[in-house]
């Protein structure tokens, strides 16, 4: 996960296509496809240079990896985390939680359900 602005982002996109960014308010993902992942360093280099020449700051406390795999996927063979990111096993993107399972930890609290479907 990357922290940009997100007004500014209109113009920062993957260098595969088959890779995703996605943007949202001040934070940013890229979604990396397995078949891809030798290209991180290099996608990583290209949003801080996007950073740099916006006159923008990425925030590396922020950048974390997360491997998103089947339950019953065999764990044991996993590629080492790539340099420079923190591999964590749930991440947080718009209040939901998501497990490396993919698995929905919190979506919405009753009151914010309401909220939504009232409005």
């Amino acid at each position: 996960m990357t922290s940009l602005l997100h007004f500014n982002a209109t113009d920062l996109y993957p260098i595969n296509p088959s890779n995703k960014l996605y943007k949202y308010a001040d934070d940013t993902y890229l979604l990396v496809p397995p078949k891809n992942t030798d290209l991180i360093p290099q996608e990583m280099d290209n949003i801080t240079d996007w950073a740099r020449a916006n006159n923008l700051k990425l925030n590396s406390a922020k950048c974390c990896e997360i491997i998103i795999l089947l339950p019953t996927s065999d764990r044991t063979n996993l590629p080492p985390p790539h340099t420079g990111l923190t591999r964590v096993e749930d991440i947080t993107a718009l209040g939901v939680t998501f497990t490396k399972t993919l698995y929905i930890v919190k979506f919405l609290t009753k009151k914010q359900f309401h909220t939504i479907n009232y409005q």
